[in-house]
């Protein structure tokens, strides 16, 4: 598979290679996100309100492995062992692996510049593909020119990024709100993920009602993925997902059983 030509952005004014590219750039509170997930085979990170379950190496994230709850994290995987982690923990402390600058140089180098306080969104993609958004209302992204004109879309029309992920080659996914609180998405799959593509297409009309509250697309494969959502009917969250490595669908059945007992329990 050939790396996606990429383009790296940023917002709010600031500057890259002398041109000023700019974004809305408005200062955010820190977004609340009860559910996380992240598929990137063979490893998976599952967070929802109520619990949580990953298999990352102890090596790698010695706290998940000393029963610290994580707030939001991200892997990369390159040839079945884990290269970059990044994880903000439940006290607030941002965590990454020693050499994730050697895999994503821009992102770890906007990270020492704004510092890890105000980090608030973000997601790690293939061939060095990221986005992150600050509090302040910075933002910076690089992939592919399709989904750099898709950001851009958003920001230009005052929305947020709540949810996103890149995928195989140069798919992704974005889940984004408006000012008012609908939640909308936008996607690019290049004919991967077709299951998803499916369950998509077959709720357009609903595309108004549901919204999408989490989403990873496996970026070593071109079928897996697991959508977290709420299709406005129910007002209770539910779950999509096609998964090859039987550890992480099992997993995910568990993690979901689990969240959902627990939240009637909650609601009881």
């Amino acid at each position: 598979m050939n790396a996606p030509p990429v383009v790296t952005v940023q917002g709010k004014g600031l500057k890259i290679d002398g041109e000023d590219r700019r974004g809305k750039g408005e200062q955010i509170k820190r977004g609340v996100y009860p559910f996380w997930v992240s598929l990137n085979d063979p490893f998976y990170l599952l967070k929802s309100e109520y619990c949580w379950d990953s298999n990352i190496p102890i090596e790698v994230a010695p706290e998940l492995r000393a029963g610290t709850r994580f707030k939001s994290g991200c892997i990369g995987v390159h040839n079945g062992q884990v290269t970059a982690w990044i994880a903000r923990y439940e006290n607030n402390e941002l965590r990454m692996t020693k050499d994730f600058e050697q895999y994503y140089p821009e992102f770890a180098q906007n990270i020492m510049t704004f510092g890890p306080n105000i980090l608030d969104i973000y997601a790690l993609g293939p061939n060095g593909q990221y986005y992150a958004r600050w509090l302040d209302g910075s933002w910076y992204c690089k992939g592919s020119s399709l989904f750099i004109e898709a950001i851009r879309y958003i920001y230009d029309i005052g929305h947020t990024v709540i949810a996103i992920s890149f995928g195989y080659g140069e798919s992704y996914f974005i889940s984004y709100q408006s000012p008012n609180g609908a939640i909308r998405r936008k996607w690019a799959f290049h004919g991967n993920y077709p299951m998803l593509s499916k369950f998509l297409t077959d709720r357009k009309n609903l595309s108004l009602t549901t919204s999408v509250y989490a989403v990873t697309l496996d970026p070593q494969h071109s079928t897996d993925y697991l959508l977290v959502f709420n299709d406005g009917q129910s007002n209770i969250p539910q779950h999509e997902t096609n998964c090859s490595n039987k550890n992480a669908r099992d997993a995910v059945k568990r993690w979901w059983v689990t969240t959902e007992a627990r939240r009637k329990a909650a609601q009881a």
